[in-house]
């Protein structure tokens, strides 16, 4: 009769011994502890501001750089870049994928299909910049895709669809339309794919002008308001996001932000940001403008395609 009891007896057992256990998701390797993970601690103070490249070496890679961030503006065709616009009507259609409710992907297939357009690319040929920070999809859809959820690594928050995040103020073509008009497929020269229709505003030659002739200033913290009249909030700026400066002056601190006005036409409006928050670019590459720059990321969580505003790989 008591070997009925055994099992009970054993899992009781084994229960015991695993509330004993470490929590091993609590324990810091012995190197972080140790280890300052500061990347200011690394460097050489005495030779930390030295530059790594040339005046002239940086200004052709500063000038190359400029080319290629404003070549959406200049483009009189879909970029070379944009090398598969519709991979993931091939992938819907190929595979079984899964949806928000991690069941597969069935009666929706079709209108996807049909809101991207894909037999009319390219649609439109317009210049525009984003006037929010905003996600780029492989689909005009917000709702994301997984592969087969049971297995891991391909289900939340690997999100299919997420390509990156724009930050405002970011040059862009847009080269196609949805069938209903909600979404608009952006380029540039890093990325591409769907962005909500309001996420952008039309620009014009005079514009593109001004802002191209302005010198760029780089947001060097994360998560700095951007300020203007009356303290009206135009969003938080992020490290590596370029503005264009109002005033040619070196101490000059106020920036260019674009909004949206009447038909969807950009609109220029000056901003402030914190002074310690921005610096003309482009920073001079030394090991103490680099590591400058990599502390504030340190201990940041890994984020899928910067889906939740943070940082992949």
């Amino acid at each position: 009769m008591a070997n009925r009891f055994y099992p009970y007896i054993s899992a009781l057992f084994l229960l015991l011994l695993c509330s004993c256990a470490p929590q091993l998701n609590t324990i810091a390797p012995a190197d972080l502890q140790q280890i300052s993970q500061d990347p200011r601690d690394v460097i050489r103070s005495v030779e930390s501001d030295q530059p790594l490249l040339g005046p002239d070496e940086q200004r052709q890679f500063w000038d190359n750089f400029r080319d290629t961030y404003f070549l959406p503006w200049h483009s009189t065709a879909p970029l070379p870049t944009t090398a598969h616009p519709f991979w993931a009507i091939d992938w819907i259609t190929r595979n079984t994928v899964y949806d928000k409710t991690l069941r597969p992907l069935q009666q929706q297939r079709n209108a996807l299909i049909q809101r991207a357009g894909q037999q009319s690319f390219p649609t439109e040929h317009r210049r525009a910049i984003t006037v929010v920070s905003c996600s780029v999809r492989a689909l005009p859809t917000s709702a994301p895709l997984f592969y087969n959820p049971q297995q891991a690594g391909q289900g939340f928050p690997f999100d299919q669809l997420q390509h990156a995040m724009l930050p405002a103020n970011t040059p862009v073509q847009v080269s196609h339309r949805s069938a209903d008009g909600a979404w608009l497929f952006v380029e540039t020269a890093a990325i591409y794919g769907w962005v909500a229709n309001s996420a952008v505003a039309w620009v014009d030659s005079e514009q593109i002008a001004r802002i191209e002739s302005a010198p760029l200033a780089a947001v060097i913290r994360d998560q700095v308001a951007i300020l203007g009249p009356v303290d009206q909030w135009y969003g938080d700026g992020r490290i590596g996001m370029l503005l264009p400066l109002a005033s040619p002056e070196p101490s000059s601190h106020r920036v260019l932000i674009a909004v949206a006005g009447p038909d969807q036409r950009a609109q220029f409006t000056e901003a402030t940001l914190a002074e310690d928050a921005l610096l003309r670019a482009p920073l001079p590459l030394s090991p103490q403008n680099i590591a400058r720059l990599a502390a504030p990321m340190m201990g940041q969580s890994y984020d899928w395609g910067e889906q939740f505003g943070g940082r992949d790989c």
